[in-house]
């Protein structure tokens, strides 16, 4: 932890914190990809903690996660998380990412309300492309929800010649994505996107016993390393 600076001091912040109840302030972090922490998470304490959208997901939540921009031909930095991210969730040094949360919480007259974070005209261009109607919630494939959004949007955003093909345009901006042409390729986007999804945020179960181990030592992850193309 960094020490004081000319706006924070850390005996000031212990004080202002000491009345809290601190059970509720330990949140999950995503410290870097497949690598899950714990976070004392208060403005007193954490810096630049981003409240406004980060609030977002301490509740139920997905956020899709990529930089602005990126510093490699070999263009991967796309994630999705469940819970907080750390600012240098893609590098250790260089890279801020931008958090995306699908939904947005918000409390009016002592209720709770949540929607789709989601730009409307977008959404409607989209409903014109696939001939479907968009809802909030649903598990039929007559309409489409926001976490078909997601999915199609991250299936596109880890297409190899997606990457290939914009490698140039992802190291200056944020990555665009094509709108659907049809029903039929639009949901088998979903279906990879969903699996992918859920892969990454440890939400799939494996057959263990399809996996063999290979290497010195034993299988138990200390530390998550990539190299040579693998995690």
């Amino acid at each position: 932890m960094p020490g004081d600076t000319r706006g924070w001091k850390l005996s000031t912040a212990r004080k202002q914190i000491a009345g809290f109840n601190h059970d509720d302030m330990i949140q999950k972090i995503d410290y870097r990809p497949f690598d899950t922490r714990f976070i004392y998470y208060s403005n007193l304490m954490a810096d630049w903690g981003r409240e406004t959208v980060l609030y977002n997901m301490l509740k139920q939540n997905i956020a899709l996660v990529i930089p602005r921009q990126a510093v490699t031909d070999n263009w991967s930095n796309v994630s999705v998380s469940t819970c907080l991210a750390d600012n240098r969730f893609h590098y250790s040094n260089k890279g801020i990412p931008i958090v995306c949360p699908l939904f947005l919480y918000d409390t009016e007259f002592g209720k709770e309300t949540k929607q789709p974070n989601l730009k409307m005209d977008i959404v409607h261009l989209v409903e014109e492309k696939i001939g479907l109607p968009f809802v909030t919630e649903s598990h039929e494939k007559s309409v489409f929800t926001p976490i078909d959004l997601l999915d199609y949007i991250y299936a596109v955003l880890h297409s190899p010649s997606y990457r290939e093909k914009y490698k140039e345009f992802l190291k200056i901006d944020f990555p665009r994505v094509p709108y659907p042409t049809d029903q039929e390729t639009f949901w088998k986007l979903v279906e990879i996107g969903g699996k992918l999804r859920e892969c990454h945020v440890m939400q799939t179960e494996f057959d263990i016993a399809a996996y063999s181990f290979v290497g010195d030592g034993t299988n138990e992850v200390v530390k998550p390393e990539y190299k040579n193309g693998r995690v």
